[in-house]
């Protein structure tokens, strides 16, 4: 293997060796009581909250990147084209990620509380619903662009996402939100409203979007295929956060979802993710082999 990727594993084994030092920190020093303010600043009646300079620094980061690929000709979007697109994605996030949270997480709050749909800076913000908005206006923007191709831009959106992903559950912990279930482990946290020690659930996503960016990372320097970044990343997050979701109880922090037995709504999501994953890696092979 080529020194290039053995540099490429840097991600990985750095992730690896926070999340050992964390847990052994935690462990030693738990359980923990949650006292964090979600509000960063306070500027007058405006307040500057984490969970929102998340997202804001990361569509930046994202704009950032496609723009220094277009300036050097990696990436067919002209500057217009790719203000467009990072516009849709903003929007696709947005009404997405807000839309499955509402009809699919818990819509007999937000149809009680029909103002409360407009208060994303809340929080309440659904991956999965998140993921189906930006795969639709990509699909959209390209095919009404007619380049770069679908995989091409989901490929290049993969890994920034996962680093904002990361610092999004960060902000999800601040928040005091999305907590699993009652613990009895040694990092337990007690949150505000909530019964007893919680998994610190928010905590264990970040770091699974931090692995899972050392993992494509680490592809990514392979120059693979295009559509295998993408194919991995659904696979990574789907298989990832499949076990983290057995941690949670979404009826306990007032969630009204499915649920078959074990398995919630979020479960399902990510078997689909995988199924998709793997499906494209077998077409992405197939095609390889046809030449």
């Amino acid at each position: 293997m080529e020194r290039k990727h053995w540099l490429a594993l840097l991600p990985l084994a750095g992730t690896l060796a926070i999340a050992a030092l964390v847990a052994l920190i935690a462990a030693a020093n738990g359980p923990f009581v949650h006292d964090i303010s979600p509000v960063l600043l306070s500027l007058g009646p405006l307040n500057i909250r984490y969970y929102g300079l998340v997202y804001m620094v990361g569509f930046l980061l994202v704009f950032y990147l496609l723009r220094r690929a277009a300036r050097n000709k990696t990436l067919a979007l002209g500057e217009d084209a790719l203000e467009r697109f990072v516009l849709l994605l903003i929007a696709g996030v947005v009404v997405g990620a807000r839309l499955f949270e509402v009809l699919i997480y818990n819509p007999g709050h937000y149809l009680s509380n029909p103002l409360e749909i407009l208060q994303v800076w809340k929080g309440g913000l659904s991956f999965h619903g998140g993921l189906a908005g930006v795969l639709f206006v990509t699909w959209l923007f390209s095919r009404k662009q007619g380049r770069p191709t679908f995989f091409t831009l989901t490929d290049m959106l993969v890994l920034p996402a996962l680093a904002m992903l990361a610092f999004g559950r960060l902000a999800n912990f601040i928040n005091g939100e999305l907590y699993g279930g009652v613990t009895d482990a040694a990092w337990g946290v007690s949150f505000h409203g909530a019964e007893g020690y919680r998994h610190p659930t928010q905590i264990y996503e970040s770091f699974k979007n931090a692995l899972s960016f050392g993992i494509l990372y680490f592809i990514h320097s392979f120059r693979p295929r295009t559509g295998v970044l993408t194919s991995a990343f659904l696979i990574a997050y789907g298989s990832f956060r499949f076990v983290i979701e057995f941690f949670k109880d979404y009826g306990e922090y007032g969630y009204k979802t499915l649920s078959l037995d074990a398995l919630n709504v979020a479960h399902l999501l990510c078997l689909i993710m995988i199924v998709v994953g793997i499906s494209g890696l077998v077409h992405i092979r197939r095609r390889a082999a046809r030449g």
